[in-house]
């Protein structure tokens, strides 16, 4: 997840995985690497292949939004 959304996406999990810890979406905390490596393995993107021409990253880019979207929806829920 080397693209900014799949960053995201991966921090909004761990947000959700660890609501203990203060995850910023912006910058990187590079504490936090290796809980953000196991939140990969968690959503198994780890085998996801990388992409290449612009209709896979496209669509890797809708499935990631896709993703972040339900995690962000289902952490909202949780607080009311």
């Amino acid at each position: 997840m080397s693209t900014v959304y799949g960053r995201h996406l991966v921090k909004t999990k761990l947000r959700q995985m660890r609501p203990d810890l203060r995850v910023s979406l912006m910058g990187n905390q590079p504490e936090y690497e290796p809980l953000l490596e196991s939140a990969i393995d968690v959503l198994d993107l780890r085998d996801w292949a990388q992409p290449n021409t612009l209709s896979q990253r496209l669509n890797a880019l809708y499935k990631v939004l896709g993703m972040t979207l339900r995690l962000a929806d289902a952490s909202a829920r949780s607080v009311l």
